[in-house]
């Protein structure tokens, strides 16, 4: 009975975080770059001499682009720069939601080692499995949220001299004998 809910529990998690990771189109010239970023977007710049400069984008045209670095404006020809990159969040929904599905079955886990242990005992704790579910659930759901909070990325969407795709496949594997995690890295 025990390793029936561990395996239940650990195939919610793991099915919890099935994902697939694709690369966002990369622009390779400034033209195709203003459908990618905007005016205020937060970007990181490296010029042809491979330095780079962090900023907030102040215009942008199919020729130049220029951001204010610490108050101080900088401006690059389409030419003179090697590669952008656009500072993204991430979704709070996405981790508020694996949160709760993994707190909520480590609440299960819980209800089930409670209730186990009660066959041992005469007391009755009725309604206790389904706050231990609520309880863990709501917990789960927060340490999500503020993980997704805090998580920022870094995006590539300009590449000079052409793009390139390549996605992150993450599966869960849950067999009779075997559980396990398969991943691939696709171009």
């Amino acid at each position: 009975m025990i390793r029936t809910i561990h395996t239940a529990v650990l195939s919610l998690g793991l099915l919890a975080c099935a994902f697939t990771a694709r690369a966002q189109e990369v622009a390779s010239a400034f033209e195709s770059l203003q459908s990618m970023v905007k005016p205020g977007d937060a970007v990181i710049v490296t010029d042809a001499q491979g330095r780079d400069m962090r900023g907030r984008i102040t215009a942008l045209s199919p020729s130049s682009l220029a951001i204010d670095v610490d108050g101080t404006p900088r401006e690059w020809r389409a030419g003179d720069v090697r590669l952008i990159r656009h500072r993204q969040r991430d979704s709070l929904v996405n981790g508020t939601l694996i949160g709760l599905g993994v707190g909520a079955g480590v609440g299960v886990l819980a209800a089930g080692q409670a209730s186990l242990a009660s066959n041992f005992t005469t007391s009755d704790d009725s309604g206790g499995d389904e706050l231990a579910i609520l309880l863990f659930g709501a917990l789960g759901a927060g340490l999500g949220m503020g993980i997704d909070a805090a998580w920022r990325d870094d995006v590539v969407v300009f590449r000079a001299g052409g793009a390139t795709t390549a996605s992150l496949r993450v599966m869960p594997l849950v067999m009779p004998r075997a559980q396990g995690i398969r991943v691939a890295v696709v171009f």
